[in-house]
């Protein structure tokens, strides 16, 4: 029996919430595992259950309360681990990483690396977030005894800003609940929403931030409409600052009538069982998890070229191409070139390069009714590197391979 103790940083409806779930899940299901979870922030808001967590309570939020809470923590996560005598720890993020490095103990370590980290996302943070981050990758992460990507690409971001030889590094995608997800599935939509699907559907499953290009989909979408008029763009996810920008662009452009805002759900999957497209027009990503989820119901995707992950899940990552002008025609979807940026967006009624190519790639799989159904018929390969048994497998596997302590 070997004991693992799973450091996650939340509970909550987000990516991450999610995906620290499924692989505690996994873990569950494997008989050889004993299994604890550390649980750094438990709020009102939790949606998903770890079972009976540690954690320590929430205190003051100002500068020296979260300073507290710290160190609260990395003592209490030295305690169960002095009590406990755990062999294998894992952090399902940076942060998670962090407290598991500095507790201390004797069991294998195994830090999570899930988006392509950058020094100019801390800058825009502050310098007390800049100077943190380079001292952990630089002198804590090191330390680990296996750094696991959940894509290609964000193992070689990451390796390069680590820079060194201690510890180990491979790739480990995140795990999927396959079987949930098809019975979630076959539930219908809120029925609020129900007048959304009089029309084809083009669906955006995310939170409502910049880097998401929810404006940039918005003046894709107004080239569609003019080509395929009964469809609507349906943002589902919790607005984080650009639903009023969004829905003021909307009326300029005079789409008001077709774009639709649904509230965050913690079942996005009948949504995505009855869309047309899913689209993701983000700048930046690590392995979107959305788009594993359309797999999964064989829904087909337009997706920007924001990370190698994108070409991985679509499974052609054998021809990836940072520099991607144009579409990429995958098997089970499309992707397109991602040129500009956020700071880039302009304001005129001209449309972007990568605009264009976004309203091409989407009008081609209203259009070609061929291409559209060879598109779901191909078998998404990619869904076996994902289920639950397989990413927990790899991750057990990890503890056959280091030395012992």
């Amino acid at each position: 029996m070997r004991k693992l103790l799973l450091i996650v940083p939340c509970a909550t409806s987000g990516t991450i919430g999610r995906c620290s779930h499924n692989l505690f899940r996994a873990f569950l299901q494997r008989q050889e595992i004993e299994l604890r979870v550390f649980l750094l922030y438990k709020t009102k808001e939790d949606f998903f259950d770890f079972g009976n967590p540690y954690y320590i309570p929430n205190v003051r939020t100002d500068f020296w309360g979260r300073i507290w809470k710290i160190f609260k923590s990395v003592l209490f996560l030295r305690k169960i681990k002095k009590e406990w005598k755990p062999d294998l720890s894992i952090g399902t993020l940076n942060v998670c990483s962090t407290y598991n490095l500095l507790s201390g103990g004797r069991e294998k370590k195994i830090g999570i690396f899930h988006g392509e980290f950058s020094w100019k996302t801390m800058e825009h943070k502050s310098i007390v977030a800049l100077i943190w981050g380079k001292f952990c990758y630089r002198f804590l992460f090191p330390w680990l005894d296996w750094r696991v990507s959940v894509s290609a690409r964000v193992k070689k971001l990451t390796e390069g800003y680590v820079r060194s030889s201690k510890g180990k590094a491979c790739v480990i995608y995140n795990a999927h609940d396959i079987d949930s997800i098809l019975a979630q599935s076959k539930l219908l939509p809120h029925l609020d929403d129900a007048l959304v699907y009089d029309n084809d559907v083009i669906l955006v499953v995310g939170a409502l931030v910049e880097n998401k290009g929810i404006c940039r989909l918005i003046r894709a979408f107004s080239l569609v409409k003019k080509i395929t008029p009964n469809l609507n763009l349906v943002f589902l996810g919790r607005d984080l600052g650009e639903k009023e920008k969004a829905i003021s662009l909307a009326k300029s452009l005079n789409l008001e009538k077709s774009i639709f805002f649904v509230e965050h759900t913690p079942n996005p999957y009948p949504y995505i069982k009855n869309a047309k497209l899913l689209v993701s027009a983000s700048y930046s990503e690590g392995l979107p998890g959305v788009l594993c989820e359309a797999g999964v119901l064989n829904v087909p995707v337009v997706a920007t070229n924001s990370s190698a992950g994108v070409w991985e899940i679509l499974d052609c990552i054998e021809n990836y191409d940072e520099n991607l002008t144009g579409i990429y025609w995958a098997k089970k979807g499309a992707i397109v070139q991602n040129h500009s940026s956020s700071k880039s967006v302009r304001e005129n009624a001209e449309l972007t390069d990568d605009e264009e190519a976004l309203a091409k790639a989407i009008s081609k799989y209203l259009s070609d009714s061929k291409l559209y159904e060879q598109t779901k018929s191909h078998e998404n390969l990619f869904l076996d590197k994902i289920r639950f048994e397989a990413v927990a497998s790899q991750f057990l596997t990890l503890i056959k391979e280091l030395p012992s302590k």
